[in-house]
């Protein structure tokens, strides 16, 4: 047997069940010898055969089940002389996701309060009690800053499965789509003596929720990335070790840490 480690970057990873979902799928890869997911990191440790698999078979077992992945360049016995590149290419990818994420953050939470006071305040101005407003209002938040929900339910869906992502889009479609409705025929409706209320803040301010969340999780992600790579630069480069030379005369010699053996 031929045991080999690899540690692969998931992408696509929204709650805890993608985990599961992505360690059965490895596991049941014939050669796989042990899987450890790491939610945090969105990184996957595999233990496996080199001679009854490869790593582009993990790959496509993973990628089957609607993730990304990508090989972190290192396995356990260069974990730290492989953190850094790493961690410098992931850096830039989490700091350009943040400012996205930010961005949408900004807008999303001045819209949702907009359509909150529009609603919920009987003294707040016509124009954000207008329903068409509140329409305008609510649909970037729906098909923008909510487009990651909808795009990780499909992928989902595709492969059979449900997760966190499948109930946000459902739950904030069908308030949306109620609400476009009665928009659109409102004096029907108030002539079947039905209430004309519209539900673009729920829609709106759950998707906000949700990202506020996502933004919390990938910043605190940042800043234990940072903290790690803090860590790895404390390691020594070099180490003294004791040889015996010809005559078993004992020798102090500076070698690369990498060049050591256990």
């Amino acid at each position: 047997m031929a045991k080999t480690s690899v540690e692969l970057k998931v992408g696509n990873v929204h709650c805890a069940s993608c985990t599961i979902s992505i360690e059965r799928a490895v596991k049941r890869v014939l050669g796989v010898l042990s899987v450890v997911m790491n939610y945090a990191t969105r990184t996957v440790l595999i233990d496996f055969d080199s001679k009854k698999c490869t790593k582009q078979h993990l790959i496509k077992a993973i990628q089957k089940e609607g993730y990304t992945a990508t090989e972190q360049g290192m396995t356990r016995k260069k974990v730290f002389s492989g953190h850094e590149h790493a961690h410098e290419h992931g850096s830039v990818d989490n700091q350009q996701a943040m400012k996205l994420l930010k961005f949408q953050l900004v807008i999303s939470i001045f819209a949702s309060v907009l359509l909150i006071i529009g609603s919920m305040v009987p003294w707040a101005p016509a124009l954000l009690k207008n329903k068409l407003f509140m329409w305008i209002l609510a649909t970037p938040i729906q098909f923008w800053v909510g487009w990651r929900y909808y795009v990780s339910s499909w992928n989902a869906l595709k492969h059979k499965k449900t997760n966190m992502d499948v109930l946000i889009a459902l739950g904030t479609s069908v308030a949306y789509l109620y609400s476009v409705f009665v928009v659109l025929f409102e004096s029907e409706i108030a002539a079947a003596g039905i209430p004309t209320y519209v539900y673009f803040e729920a829609s709106a301010a759950i998707i906000t929720f949700i990202l506020l969340g996502n933004f919390l999780e990938m910043r605190a992600q940042g800043r234990a990335s940072v903290a790690i790579k803090k860590l790895v630069e404390l390691q020594p480069h070099n180490a003294r070790v004791l040889r015996f030379g010809r005559n078993q005369e004992k020798e102090w010699i500076t070698v690369s840490v990498e060049a050591i053996k256990f």
